[in-house]
């Protein structure tokens, strides 16, 4: 572990750093400090990915099947309506459980 000056402030940080303590600059490779972007990546695991994926299927078969029973303007499928609207809502529901979900698990 060696020491090194911080690019920005001229502090005494550890080359381990990954940012000063003083001022925030990052700290690394000749790389990083060149000007290259760095890249923040959000770890969400893949079933909460599959969560969201589910609940948007939910939300647009229910959004197309109301659509269609609205269209027809059948009052002969109450329960086909009831059951879209359902689906639609469950959806919703879902998918606001799931991204709040990922937002408080967030590291």
């Amino acid at each position: 572990m060696a020491l090194i000056n911080c690019p920005e402030c001229n502090n005494q940080v550890s080359n381990t750093a990954s940012s000063c303590p003083n001022c925030g600059a990052p700290i690394g490779s000749e790389s990083q400090s060149a000007g290259a972007a760095l890249v923040t990546t959000q770890e969400t695991s893949k079933k909460l990915k599959l969560h969201i994926i589910l609940s948007a299927i939910f939300f647009w078969i229910g959004i197309t099947g109301s659509i269609v029973v609205a269209k027809t303007q059948s009052t002969e499928y109450p329960v086909q309506t009831t059951f879209f609207y359902w689906l639609l809502i469950i959806g919703v529901t879902w998918y606001l459980y799931t991204k709040f979900k990922i937002w408080w698990h967030h590291k």
